[in-house]
């Protein structure tokens, strides 16, 4: 019954690639991998498409091909904003996965989440598009940009990978996951355009280690990021894990940055109120950041409920 989701991986399956940043470690002197991800060719001469977030930190990009060939990359262009960047290696007549127009995406679609997750190279899963306009301030985003929500299976490594179509185009650029059958994409819509922008710069490219001007302000920081407990996502939350606690206000902790201030936060906490206030959205702690150092936080974690003191701390800039 499902062999078109079979067939649809078949073709695609070429174009989509494995990335792998790696540096030399302190002690030993010998080169080891410190992160990785995925990512797809968008153009046959051998630029790919990524997350920024994969290719952000400092070390050689290696990438592999489908049919196992290696190849030192670049990047070329680096976006935090849209958390997009592209790599070049040197190759020709690679096969390119084309894009797709997101705008045109509807809840119920069947889509195909393809990478490389927790190291497995070439991992595909199946899913349906749970909702293909979720609000990035709905997920406690600072990016002005929408997102595609899907149940297809994503994990650690995917990021950056396609999101396919059954018309074996990538409608949507992996990038994070909430939780089991909670995941988001972003959309390839916005994927064009970052293209369009690169064609279009006198510059040709972005630093990928510069800051902007808005990111370099310094905003007191409490290294989590999480999303926004609506009633539907509060719904399907509790319907795919029934241990969820019962609340009606909130949001969702899905990480926890390193060394940051929220050491007592752990991914899956559910925040429901600061300071005797009430949290109803990420845009609400954002607001006591502006004008609090000090954050009582109210935690409800699986059935325990407790408070912990968070002092806000700036952040450490390159």
């Amino acid at each position: 019954m499902f062999n078109f989701l079979a067939d649809v991986a078949e073709k695609t399956k070429s174009s989509v690639v494995y990335i792998e940043i790696v540096a030399r470690h302190p002690f030993t002197k010998q080169n080891i991998p410190i992160s990785n991800g995925s990512g797809f060719i968008v153009r046959s001469d051998g630029l790919i498409l990524t997350n920024a977030h994969v290719v952000s930190h400092h070390g050689r990009v290696v990438v592999k091909l489908y049919d196992g060939k290696e190849y030192e990359g670049t990047v070329e262009n680096f976006d935090t904003e849209s958390d997009l960047a592209t790599v070049r290696i040197k190759a020709k007549d690679l096969p390119v996965l084309p894009l797709g127009q997101s705008s045109k995406l509807r809840a119920g679609e069947f889509v195909i989440a393809m990478g490389n997750p927790l190291t497995l190279s070439h991992t595909i899963t199946a899913g349906v598009v749970s909702s293909a306009n979720r609000q990035g301030k709905d997920l406690g985003l600072h990016r002005k940009s929408d997102y595609i929500q899907t149940d297809a299976a994503v994990n650690v490594g995917n990021s950056g990978g396609p999101l396919v179509n059954l018309d074996c185009e990538a409608i949507g650029i992996n990038t994070m996951k909430v939780t089991e059958g909670i995941s988001f994409a972003i959309p390839s819509d916005r994927a064009v355009e970052f293209l369009q922008r690169i064609e279009k710069s006198q510059k040709g490219s972005w630093n990928p280690f510069s800051s902007s001007e808005d990111t370099n302000k310094k905003q007191k920081y409490l290294g989590i990021t999480m999303l926004t407990l609506t009633p539907s996502i509060i719904r399907e939350l509790q319907e795919r894990n029934p241990e969820f606690p019962a609340v009606n206000n909130g949001v969702l902790v899905w990480r926890v940055m390193v060394n940051s201030p929220s050491a007592g936060i752990r991914h899956g906490d559910v925040i429901t109120a600061i300071n005797g206030k009430d949290i109803h959205s990420a845009s609400d702690i954002y607001s006591l950041l502006k004008n609090e150092d000090v954050l009582h936080i109210h935690i409800i974690r699986k059935n325990r409920e407790f408070d912990i003191t968070v002092k806000l701390m700036n952040p450490v800039l390159p």
